[in-house]
C-alpha cells in the first residue's frame, strides 16, 4: 500500500498505513460507543418500565390489603353474630318470665 504523501507528492507516505488502522481504531470506537448507547437507552425504558410494573402491582396490592380487612372485619361479626343472638335470646326468655310472673302476681291480686 504505497500512497504518496500529501505534503510531497513524489515521496512515499509512511503513514498511510498508520492513518487506515487509525480509521479502522475510530469506526471500531464509534460502533462501540452507538452500541453502548443502544444499551443504555435499552436498559433506561426497561428500568423505567419496571418501576411503573411496580408503581401498578404496589396499587394493586394496596387495594387488596382493603379488601382483605373488610373481608376479615365481616367474618369476626360473622363469628360474633351466634354469640349475639343467645345474648338477645336469652334477655328476652328474661323478660318474658318477668313478665309473666308479673302477670300472674297481678292476676291474684285481682288486677
Amino acid at each position: 500500500m504505497s500512497e504518496t504523501c500529501v505534503s510531497s507528492p513524489g515521496r512515499e507516505c509512511r503513514s498511510a498505513t498508520r492513518l487506515a488502522l487509525l480509521e479502522q481504531r475510530v469506526e471500531a470506537l464509534e460502533t462501540g460507543q452507538d452500541r453502548e448507547e443502544r444499551f443504555r437507552k435499552d436498559y433506561y425504558k426497561d428500568r423505567e418500565e419496571r418501576n411503573l410494573r411496580e408503581q401498578r402491582l404496589e396499587s394493586k396490592i394496596t387495594e387488596m390489603d382493603g379488601k382483605l380487612d373488610k373481608v376479615v372485619s365481616y367474618q369476626e361479626d360473622q363469628k360474633i353474630k351466634p354469640g349475639r343472638l343467645l345474648d338477645k335470646l336469652k334477655e328476652n326468655s328474661i323478660w318474658l318470665v318477668l313478665a309473666a310472673v308479673l302477670g300472674m302476681v297481678l292476676g291474684r291480686l285481682g288486677l
